[in-house]
């Protein structure tokens, strides 16, 4: 079975939340092709110089990169170095960078995102932005074709976020 590394950063409880959604539709959508290897970092754990420096090593060989938080003008300053150390460090030539900023009610979603796109291109890693939905209806069969799991991950993962996907079903009787 292949291995699948995937690095999440997030805000609080809320944020968390919105990144096991994901993580668990993925889960769901690749159970028994692809084995998911997820770690959890909070940015409080972030400030803690041991911790930032365990995330940096993982962060930089993750095939999945999720950064969850509230719309504001700016990461939290500490985040934005750990961002930074990572990028430089990564050495794989291929991944994603997933950000899940705000949700799609709320504004203010830019500046942050902005700062993540820019941080994938010099990351050489593909940019997945998305405002947050309700995750639960978007439950798609995996995609035909590639069978090389970034690529397989990565369009699932868009079609898991695409807030303008319809359901696959009805949701009775399941």
């Amino acid at each position: 079975m292949e291995r699948f590394s995937v690095v999440a950063a997030y805000e609080d409880v809320f944020t968390h939340n919105r990144v096991r959604e994901v993580c668990d539709g993925l889960l769901d959508q690749f159970w028994g092709e692809i084995e998911f290897d997820v770690e959890w970092w909070s940015f409080r754990r972030l400030q803690h110089p041991s911790s930032s420096l365990r995330a940096t090593r993982l962060a930089a060989e993750a095939h999945l990169i999720i950064v969850s938080a509230h719309p504001r003008e700016a990461l939290p300053m500490h985040v934005q170095q750990w961002c930074e150390r990572w990028g430089n460090a990564r050495q794989r030539s291929w991944g994603a960078l997933a950000a899940l900023i705000g949700s799609s009610m709320e504004e203010g979603a830019s500046p942050i995102a902005a700062y993540l796109r820019d941080l994938a291109r010099r990351a050489r890693l593909d940019f997945l932005p998305h405002p947050m939905t309700d995750l639960s209806r978007l439950n798609a069969p995996a995609p035909p074709g590639s069978r090389h799991p970034e690529g397989d991950v990565a369009e699932g993962l868009n079609r898991l976020l695409d807030p303008r996907r319809p359901p696959s079903h009805w949701g009775i009787n399941e």
